[in-house]
């Protein structure tokens, strides 16, 4: 008797079950869902799309490539302009008309990066010349030198001749050099020097 009572609660229990999945199935008629497309967007695969994987654009707006890269571009676009003021840095750092050159040329640039650090800097040589020198522009820091061939592309004398080998020579005004990233080196502005007169000569 108990297994007849258990094989019809498991039997009741089965068409309860199987009753509730139907009901809970939408219905479909024909006069509803025929000839109708879904309002949700199909999903688009990989293989949908010719197997081109899914990117999602990243917001690289904030990242530099280095720092100081666009001031230190801005500088060296109008490194031309900047050569008349180059020896000022050496020669004549409490000049504030020498400063006002600077800073009247930089705000012309109009390079917000550039004249920030430029306000960080000004009158204060050495560190101005250490951010030059961080972007590739320095300059010889001799005082005098023995003539040897291939000075003549780092200076002239002050009388347009030759450097002479073997010749004492004192350096009025530095020769400037831009040293690029592969250790490539010009010559962008050339130091002026006077031959060292001896008791003999």
């Amino acid at each position: 008797m108990k297994t007849f009572i258990t094989i019809v609660l498991i039997a009741g229990l089965a068409i309860y079950l199987l009753a509730g999945k139907k009901k809970s199935k939408p219905k479909e008629t024909p006069d509803t869902t025929a000839g109708q497309k879904s309002l949700m967007p199909e999903k688009k695969t990989p293989q949908a799309e010719g197997n081109k994987p899914k990117t999602i654009p990243v917001d690289t707006s904030g990242i530099r490539p280095m720092p100081d890269a666009q001031a230190q571009q801005a500088f060296l676009e109008n490194l031309s302009c900047f050569k008349p003021l180059l020896n000022g840095l050496i020669n004549d750092t409490s000049s504030k008309e020498m400063w006002g050159n600077w800073s009247d040329l930089i705000v012309t640039i109009n390079n917000n990066e550039l004249t920030a650090i430029w306000q960080k800097a000004v009158v204060k040589p050495a560190v101005w010349l250490r951010i030059l020198a961080s972007w590739g522009l320095s300059y010889d820091p001799c005082t005098e030198f023995t003539g040897i061939k291939g000075r003549n592309e780092l200076y002239e004398t002050t009388d347009r001749q030759d450097i002479t080998v073997g010749q004492k020579y004192k350096v009025l005004t530095p020769s400037w050099i831009l040293t690029t990233a592969e250790g490539k080196k010009q010559v962008i502005k050339k130091g002026t020097v006077e031959p060292i007169q001896t008791p003999n000569s």
